[in-house]
């Protein structure tokens, strides 16, 4: 899971505060934390197959959920093309 919160801290260039757990992930969605705001952005993952079989299924649907935004947290939902 580093490898990912380290690429949305490059991408999004976000605070240094920020929590590197997936609560913190899905309030990041929502804007705020960055330079760059999040909204109307598409996500494409390379390597989701690798990074895929690397987090485990458990993280990484609950990532896609995040993404989606499938408990209405409160975000848009994010296109993420997976490469």
């Amino acid at each position: 899971m580093d490898d990912f919160y380290k690429e949305m801290i490059r991408l999004l260039k976000l605070e240094d505060w920020f929590g590197k757990n997936l609560d913190a992930f899905n309030d990041v969605l929502r804007g705020g934390c960055g330079e760059v705001d999040p909204k109307g952005k598409k996500f494409v993952w390379k390597g989701s197959t690798a990074a895929k079989a690397s987090i485990g299924t458990g993280k990484w649907d609950t990532i896609m959920e995040i993404f989606h935004d499938d408990d209405n947290s409160g975000h848009e939902n994010f296109v993420v093309a997976l490469q």
